[in-house]
């Protein structure tokens, strides 16, 4: 098996995309539905990209032949992709290393998490409920096997002055007491114990767990997973008989069990046998929308306070009669109002983050958005690739919005944007200002990058950042 590490928004034209794939009779086939999935997106050929900002690089063109010679192709997704015998490692932009394997493993957990599960990109069998993606199906054995160990059955078993609990039904029933005037004594007793019994389905769950740390060995991922190598079974699965067989004898066994546990484990091996014999073509394991998942990190370690009720902020003064104390901080932000229905609609100015914090006796109101750029920032040179006026303005309205809630109760605003970086340490890069906007009276938005690793640590650890890192 071949593994390759590309970085997100990488550009390949289609004959290197084959060669990267190995394939080439139903390359077609593959390009269209990696395209298809938003894998990779249709942009302009490597040398027309020149000069273009690779934040719009994939959005360019929707109409091209993919015959054509001068196509190409960007990659918009993070996580693994694999191909028959061929796995694509896809890390995030903002990463120099040619082999980030500690920052991936890392990413890998952090998809784990239940609020970065809407983001990812899986097939799923809605009557089942369960995933069908090969890599899906993997990685949830793997984690049902380390939480709740070997499928098995518990058969209930009896012995002489066991470990288990007293049956006294049957002690009294079979065991000769000793009698002291009015009182009997027992110094033999029957107890009733379980043990498990390694039967056909623990042998077939042995051998899928066994082949799977083999795949994933063989394939050269195991260790982004963090998973123990697991040998269990020496065999093959082929010698529990054919797939139908297989399947048929779990069908049954799903039939006899009650346990939601053990039902949920023999969906999973249903499914992987249905995937060995049939498995073709691709399986992933990631996302094409990774500003999400850094909006949804910064949301949580930040302790974004939007969905909050006015009366349980830290505003340090009492909240002015002016609000019910009972409306969401969201709330505040007006909608608009089209006169001639005399009805609002719901859109509106909703920032990624607003948190308060005290810091020696001050209030502070700070509004943090949450972006996925990698902006060319350099002294004396015209920025590329930075967020567009509608980004800055937009931030700004988000500041003005709430401009009378910050003035009745004396807090100090503080407005900006946040970036990743692979550097171990926050950088400050200034601020973005626009006149117009100061004159009446907006803060500045700070330039900061916060370090990607940290931020998903404590992500990890359901912890917060310290915002005075920032400087802000």
């Amino acid at each position: 098996m071949k593994i390759h590490w590309i970085k997100e928004q990488q550009i390949f034209s289609i004959r290197e995309l084959e060669c990267l794939l190995n394939c080439d009779a139903d390359s077609k086939a593959i390009i269209d539905r990696l395209e298809y999935l938003g894998i990779f997106q249709r942009t302009l050929s490597k040398t027309d990209c020149l000069g273009v900002q690779t934040e719009t690089i994939g959005f360019l063109h929707t109409n091209i032949d993919l015959k054509s010679q001068n196509t190409a192709l960007a990659l918009h997704f993070v996580g693994i992709l694999v191909v028959r015998e061929v796995a694509l490692i896809c890390f995030p932009k903002y990463i120099a290393k040619k082999e980030p394997y500690q920052e991936m493993g890392q990413i890998f957990k952090v998809f784990e998490k239940p609020q970065i599960e809407p983001f990812l990109l899986i097939d799923y069998d809605q009557e089942r409920e369960i995933s069908l993606n090969w890599l899906e199906i993997i990685r949830d054995l793997i984690q049902d096997f380390l939480e709740h160990g070997l499928y098995c059955h518990l058969e209930k078993f009896y012995e002489k002055n066991g470990q288990g609990i007293i049956d006294w039904d049957r002690t009294i029933s079979t065991m000769q007491p000793l009698f002291d005037e009015c009182s009997s004594y027992y110094l033999n007793f029957i107890t009733r114990s379980r043990r498990k019994n390694a039967d056909y389905f623990t042998k077939l769950h042995a051998c899928i767990l066994t082949q799977i740390s083999k795949y994933l060995h063989d394939l050269g991922i195991d260790r982004l997973f963090d998973v123990p190598e697991i040998n269990l079974f020496n065999g093959s699965i082929n010698d529990f008989g054919n797939q139908d067989f297989i399947l048929g004898q779990i069908e049954k066994e799903m039939g006899r069990q009650f346990s939601m546990c053990k039902q949920h484990v023999l969906k999973l091996m249903s499914i992987y046998v249905r995937n060995y014999f049939d498995h073709k073509g691709i399986s992933i394991f990631g996302t094409t929308h990774f500003e999400q998942v850094w909006e949804e990190v910064l949301s949580f370690i930040l302790d974004n306070q939007l969905d909050e009720r006015l009366i349980d902020l830290n505003l340090g003064d009492k909240l002015s009669e002016k609000y019910d104390p009972l409306e969401r901080l969201i709330d505040i932000i007006e909608k608009p109002l089209w006169t001639f229905t005399k009805k609002r609609v719901l859109d509106t100015f909703i920032p990624d983050v607003i948190t308060l914090k005290e810091w020696e006796l001050k209030h502070y109101f700070i509004i943090c958005d949450a972006k996925y750029y990698v902006p060319h920032l350099d002294e004396g040179i015209a920025p590329t690739n930075q967020p567009g006026i509608e980004a800055v303005a937009k931030q700004y309205c988000y500041e003005m919005a709430y401009r009378g809630f910050i003035c009745d109760h004396n807090l100090i605003a503080r407005n900006c944007f946040l970036f990743p970086t692979e550097e171990a340490d926050v950088l400050s890069k200034g601020e973005v200002k626009m006149k117009i906007f100061e004159k009446a009276g907006l803060q500045p938005i700070r330039v900061r990058y916060i370090p990607a690793m940290k931020a998903y640590e404590l992500f990890l650890k359901n912890k917060r950042y310290d915002l005075r890192d920032l400087d802000l």
